[in-house]
């Protein structure tokens, strides 16, 4: 997700979505960390693009739609409910600088945590994250 604008103001966020919907072991021989493709999950073969995508879409847009009224306090017990994240080691970048630490989740304004190697938690607001260039847990 990208956002632009203003910290208490209006801003506009780009939502990219990346799903495998099928690989074969021939694609899939270059990929060096854990995938897997929906027609693995849903044990079909030949699942439809358009279908899925149009179900994805009347899912989000609702949601999309009214999250300016609501915030994100209505969602933020869901999210902590689905975070598979929470507990693992992270690289958080910024820029030049990086951050490494296990995530937290996040706090009540969306803000992912951060559990640095001193023991403090961090919150940041932004920055690309990366789980697999995680070189080791910090105890905590």
């Amino acid at each position: 997700m990208e956002v632009t604008g203003e910290t208490d103001g209006p801003c506009a966020a780009v939502i990219g979505l990346g799903l495998n919907l099928f690989l074969s072991e021939i694609e899939a021989e270059s990929i060096d960390q854990a995938w897997t493709d929906l027609s693995k999950i849903a044990g079909s073969p030949s699942l439809a693009r358009n279908k899925l995508a149009a179900s994805l879409l009347n899912a989000l847009l609702p949601v999309i739609a009214e999250y300016e009224g609501v915030g994100i306090g209505a969602y933020l017990d869901e999210w902590r409910g689905y975070d598979c994240l929470k507990d693992r080691a992270a690289t958080l970048y910024i820029g030049q600088q990086q951050f490494e630490g296990i995530v937290e989740g996040i706090d009540n304004n969306g803000m992912l945590l951060i559990k640095r190697p001193d023991g403090n938690v961090q919150a940041f607001a932004s920055g690309e994250v990366s789980f697999n260039r995680a070189s080791h847990a910090f105890a905590g």
